[in-house]
């Protein structure tokens, strides 16, 4: 939606609009394309904007003292858009397609290519967390 319209997130797998907003909607494919565009890609990121009055608050996570699960080459949180494979013992990054090991304390069996827990695990469900 427009950043000037009133409207009510009802968040899934992607990040409410409150707080990554892009500069397009639909990024081109190759660079050849986004150079005839002519309209950089940008982002406006607000990570602490307020949420609607009809909205939830971010669901607050505590991954202990060893913190969230972060990819080993980029960094990146884990997140919806991960892939796991190896029976549930590995993740490849949406980011940068490295392949990580997952911890023992967060492993779970994989039902198909989706993890046992998969609706139990907020960060692989939502957007946005805390």
């Amino acid at each position: 939606p427009r950043p000037d319209l009133d409207f009510i997130v009802s968040e899934g797998t992607n990040c409410s609009p409150r707080f990554i907003r892009t500069s397009m909607y639909n990024i081109p494919s190759t660079s050849d394309l986004q150079k005839k565009c002519g309209i950089p890609l940008g982002l406006v990121v607000q990570p602490f904007a307020e949420v609607g009055p009809s909205e939830s608050l971010l669901p607050v996570l505590d991954h202990g003292p060893e913190g969230p699960i972060r990819c080993n080459r980029c960094r990146t949180y884990i997140n919806p858009f991960v892939q796991f494979s190896h029976s549930g013992n590995k993740y490849t990054c949406a980011f940068c397609g490295c392949l990580n090991d997952v911890p023992p304390n967060y492993y779970s069996p994989l039902i198909g290519n989706m993890r046992q827990d998969h609706t139990e695990r907020i960060e692989l469900c939502r957007g946005s967390v805390e």
